[in-house]
């Protein structure tokens, strides 16, 4: 399931960073393009303003056309051969004029009925949509603001048409918008409520499915230098995915790819990285469109997702460390014995068998004062590492104390567990180095029914003494509880 990436480089993660970023670094991060400005359009003539109103200008500019059109009217007569006589008197002046002033009257009326009630329209719907934004903003109810409710007809095909579709399309992209930045809002606090790797890798896709209406997806994770899938849905296999070449390819160019799914009925998944600070952390995988919304929300969502994810990581490689011990690389005392205590529930839930070896270096204060304290640290190390190869992947090695050691062995009865100290004690023999021989003597011990974790230990450490006290370089078992007779 682990396919170890050859990027030639490693991927280096900061530490110290907040567990999700603010609104305005995403959107800096996103690498979407700020939308230019289109140019005003430049009319081939204009006319002066004459009044602060747009349609009083034009009353005045239409009857000023009707009159002046009823002025030379009679001028045209006598050109269409009308005597002067007939063109040139007083009434026939007045009726032209009249008649000017009727018709520049009526196309205002005109003009007001066919583009003064659709602008009107207009500055009632954008004042309705500002309202509502408002009302939203104070009280997080967008219920009110949709593009059915705020939406203007189209009725026309020249510029009125046009206002009236880039309006209807400002209303779209407003609530596009709004459920962007909802969904971004709801991401982040999920975000912020999970410091485990999987459980935090498990509700961002589970989230991300939700809002980009996907059926199938995955998270990858680069731990340590080795790509693991964290989290997966509805996908029939995810071993190819850690060595797709596709993917790697993006966790090296950090450039979004489009990947097959092999046996997912044609559905290609966009890989996505995630990143933090320049170095990528891992990558988002989804059936996602080339041009979208749900595309633009995984672009902003996955720099914040970097974020967390970097301190997750951060978070796990400090309780990782917190947990082993430094010199020898076994289990710590503290997190080992909580191992212990975990297992020892679990056999007496499931009634089980558990066994327990108390593994004691032999004669290493003498090793210590003959060879020195760094010799006997080589040593340590040396016999811890012999010892897990005796182990199976199953079992834990803690360091106990000094050069004392507690493997826990779950599901081993007393045969088994005597088998594996057997193999321990030969490992710490074959480890000891050209001028130090290394052995142990180990006390076994196999969990009763109804025994708690100190008294199975006392028992194992009892059976360590009596192996020392019998010579060391080899096992003991420990005996059975007494039964307290009630």
């Amino acid at each position: 399931m682990v396919a170890t990436l050859l990027l030639g480089h490693h991927y280096r993660r900061p530490e110290g960073s907040p567990i999700v970023a603010d609104m305005e670094t995403v959107r800096r991060a996103s690498r979407v393009q700020v939308p230019v400005m289109p140019p005003a359009p430049r009319a081939r003539w204009r006319l002066p303003r004459l009044t602060p109103s747009v349609f009083r200008d034009l009353a005045v500019w239409m009857v000023g056309l009707g009159l002046l059109t009823g002025a030379v009217f009679p001028l045209f007569m006598l050109a269409l051969g009308v005597s002067v006589g007939q063109a040139l008197t007083v009434r026939f002046f007045a009726a032209t004029l009249t008649a000017g002033l009727v018709v520049g009257g009526v196309n205002y009326l005109l003009a007001r009925g066919v583009v003064g009630i659709r602008v009107q329209l207009l500055a009632q719907r954008t004042g309705f949509v500002s309202e509502m934004v408002s009302y939203a903003t104070d009280t997080g109810d967008w219920s009110h603001c949709d593009p059915e409710r705020c939406s203007i007809p189209v009725d026309s095909d020249d510029e009125l048409g046009e206002c009236a579709r880039a309006f209807n399309s400002l209303i779209g992209a407003l609530e596009r918008s709004h459920g962007i930045e909802a969904a971004i809002r709801d991401l982040f606090e999920v975000l912020s409520s999970h410091l485990e790797i999987d459980a935090l890798s498990q509700a961002v896709l589970g989230r991300l499915l939700q809002h980009c209406s996907a059926q199938t997806g995955a998270v990858l994770v680069d731990i340590d230098r080795e790509l693991h899938v964290t989290a997966a849905h509805a996908l029939p296999d995810t071993d190819w995915l850690t060595s797709a070449p596709e993917v790697l390819a993006v966790l090296r160019t950090r450039v979004p790819e489009r990947l097959p799914c092999p046996g997912a009925g044609g559905v290609a998944l966009m890989i996505t990285p995630i990143e933090f600070e320049q170095h990528v952390l891992g990558c988002l995988a989804l059936p996602v469109a080339e041009d979208g919304d749900a595309k633009r929300l995984i672009a902003l969502f996955s720099h914040a997702f970097g974020v967390a994810l970097n301190n997750t990581l951060t978070h796990a490689r400090s309780e990782r460390l917190a947990s082993l011990d430094a010199l020898t690389g076994a289990a710590s005392r503290h997190a080992g014995l909580r191992v212990l205590e975990r297992e020892i529930d679990a056999a007496h839930h499931s009634q089980r068998n558990l066994s327990v070896l108390m593994i004691d270096l032999d004669h290493f204060k003498r090793i210590n004062d003959r060879h020195g304290h760094l010799a006997g640290d080589r040593v340590l190390a040396a016999a811890a590492r012999a010892i897990q190869t005796a182990l199976r992947a199953g079992d834990t090695l803690m360091r106990y104390g000094g050069e004392e050691f507690l493997a826990v062995l779950p599901g081993a009865d007393a045969a088994y567990s005597d088998n594996v100290a057997q193999r321990a004690l030969q490992a710490v023999r074959d480890a000891s180095q050209a001028d130090i021989t290394t052995t142990a003597s180990i006390g076994s011990a196999t969990l009763a029914a109804g025994e708690h974790t100190d008294d199975l230990l006392e028992r194992a450490d009892q059976a360590l003494y009596a192996a020392k006290a019998a010579g060391r370089d080899r096992v003991i078992a420990a005996k059975p509880p007494q039964l307290t007779p009630t």
